[in-house]
């Protein structure tokens, strides 16, 4: 039950997170700002639901620093993975239209620069989109993990 309950206030509060920085520097007006909710909303569902029981594996019968840690760094890359690859994912549909036909030498190259330049992006454009909300909110997260875990 705290997969599905957790994975959706994650993916909630990520969405949150979001919308407050796009609401201090754009005052909401992002063309596809439905568009970012659900990429954000993604990234954060399959970020916990991925990470909560690699964490709780590597964390299980260990200290309190260590459960911490595996809490943060799995939520952390986590949700911040997932992301990347919805928007790696969109990005994909997008330019797939100017792509080489499927398996070919040419089309595997530019479906990996591709995903890698949607990821840089993201990293560049995406990631402090993070710091208003989630920042803290992983910190108060991981300690009540941490705490669950044992």
């Amino acid at each position: 039950m705290i997969m599905l309950v957790g994975g959706i206030l994650w993916g909630l509060a990520m969405v949150a997170s979001m919308l407050v920085y796009q609401w201090q520097h754009f005052g909401l007006n992002t063309f596809h700002l439905a568009s970012l909710c659900r990429f954000y909303f993604a990234g954060g569902f399959l970020g916990w639901t991925v990470s909560l029981p690699i964490a709780r594996w590597i964390g299980r019968r260990r200290s309190r620093e260590t459960r911490l840690a595996a809490c943060m760094l799995g939520l952390t890359l986590g949700t911040l993975g997932f992301t990347a690859l919805v928007f790696a994912i969109e990005y994909r549909s997008f330019y797939a239209r100017w792509h080489d036909p499927v398996f070919t030498l040419t089309w595997g190259i530019q479906l990996v620069a591709t995903t890698l330049g949607a990821c840089y992006q993201f990293l560049v454009l995406g990631l402090p989109q993070y710091l208003p909300i989630a920042f803290p909110l992983l910190l108060v997260v991981s300690f009540a993990l941490a705490k669950w875990i044992r």
